[in-house]
């Protein structure tokens, strides 16, 4: 079965990157640019895995990963950040994230 993997970016530049180098890797990928388009994604979609940046606006990671738990408890959620802290690392883990890079 070919994983179906949801990234959420708003880089363009990133988001890119990260949808070529799974794709590369036989898995199906769908992308959005914020929390709300991941929303979207995540009703018509049928998603293995979500991938998702923490800082984006409209709606940050965090509050994707709030309403993710709620509506979709079973998908795995992994986090990721440049701006990384323990604090937020721990945060989120407790929030229900299953990795957080």
């Amino acid at each position: 079965m070919t994983p179906r993997i949801l990234i959420v970016e708003d880089d363009p530049t990133l988001r890119m990157a990260l949808v070529d180098t799974l794709e590369e890797a036989s898995c199906q990928v769908f992308d959005a640019c914020n929390g709300k388009e991941a929303l979207i994604q995540l009703m018509h979609q049928d998603i293995d895995v979500i991938v998702s940046d923490v800082q984006m606006d409209v709606m940050d990671g965090n509050e994707l990963l709030q309403i993710a738990r709620e509506q979709y408890p079973t998908i795995p959620f992994v986090m990721m950040t440049a701006h990384a802290s323990v604090e937020r690392a721990v945060a989120a883990m407790q929030d229900g994230a299953t990795d957080y890079l």
